[in-house]
């Protein structure tokens, strides 16, 4: 249980730095650093 808790939130965070990645190139700012 814990363990699929995990992994949903791993994904959820993939996401946010996706998309906040994407918002960041969209306003030509300095790119965050790729982990």
């Amino acid at each position: 249980m814990l363990r699929e808790q995990m992994a949903n939130m791993q994904a959820e965070v993939e996401k946010l730095t996706s998309m906040v990645t994407t918002l960041m190139a969209t306003q030509n700012q300095v790119p965050s650093p790729v982990p």
